[in-house]
């Protein structure tokens, strides 16, 4: 489990845990406003995603099933963002990018050796 506080002061954690015999994939997002759930599904070949937002009394949860679309399509999809200049032009999905994710790794790894001390990045 890692703690990450980021510039802005926006709070989170990441858990990963690999001692289970059974394959379990789930990415959860909560802020103030709700949560968001994202599970794969156990019953059939895709994603369960879960909406669910408000607090108290007065929450509303929205559930839907996502297929997957299989590599073929993923890596078309990719090939497309690649051709269109400007995709890249968000800050998303360049190396920089992906150095910041890997950085991340790196400083929940440093953190986890100094039996959870705190790595600025």
């Amino acid at each position: 489990v890692g703690h990450v506080t980021w510039a802005s002061g926006v709070v989170g954690s990441i858990a990963a845990s690999y001692a289970t015999t059974e394959f379990k994939y789930e990415f959860e997002i909560s802020g103030k406003g709700g949560t968001i759930l994202l599970q794969r599904s156990t019953t059939r070949p895709g994603y369960n995603l879960i909406v669910t937002k408000g607090m108290g009394k007065s929450v509303t949860t929205k559930e839907e099933f996502l297929k997957f679309e299989g590599l073929d399509n993923e890596f078309v999809a990719f090939a497309k963002g690649c051709q269109r200049e400007e995709e890249y032009n968000r800050d998303q999905n360049t190396p920089e990018e992906a150095l910041k994710d890997l950085e991340l790794v790196q400083a929940l790894l440093e953190s986890g050796k100094q039996n959870g001390g705190i790595v600025a990045i």
